[in-house]
């Protein structure tokens, strides 16, 4: 497996990392219905992405390690929500558009392409919320985990 396909899962098990954590199922409600149910959808469509990459464990946790460091030492705060940081960590690294040409994995590519829509509601809904200056801070947060990986 090659680094920028680590880097590519890295990101995407940090993106369900998020999910998890804020699962709607636990805490209830996020935005609104719609937006509860793609979240519950995200994560089971996520699930066996995650076990594909099992085998890579190591790799993928060095990343997110030297990434959770840097983010550490950077003198920023950042106020969000995790399904917010998720899916914009997920848009902003798999859609076509901002891969800059680099190639993505073939698991990775049909998830989004299945997801998008999900992931964009989700997005776009949470910055027509309570949760706007949450998503601006979202953003700036999945460029900076981006940019570093």
């Amino acid at each position: 497996m090659t680094t920028a396909e680590i880097k590519d899962a890295a990101i995407f098990l940090m993106a369900y990392s998020f999910l998890k954590m804020d699962s709607t199922q636990e805490l209830g409600l996020f935005i609104n219905k719609k937006a509860s149910k793609f979240i519950d959808e995200l994560i089971e469509a996520m699930t066996p992405i995650v076990g594909h990459y099992h085998a890579f464990k190591r790799r993928i946790e060095t990343q997110i390690n030297a990434l959770d460091n840097k983010a550490s030492i950077a003198k920023q705060s950042f106020s969000t929500t995790a399904p917010q940081l998720a899916c914009d960590l997920l848009y902003l690294r798999l859609a076509p558009n901002e891969r800059k040409g680099q190639r993505l994995a073939p698991i990775l590519a049909e998830f989004y392409a299945v997801n998008k829509d999900k992931i964009a509601y989700i997005s776009n809904k949470s910055c027509d919320t309570k949760y706007r200056k949450e998503a601006e801070d979202s953003q700036t947060l999945a460029y900076f985990y981006i940019e570093n990986i």
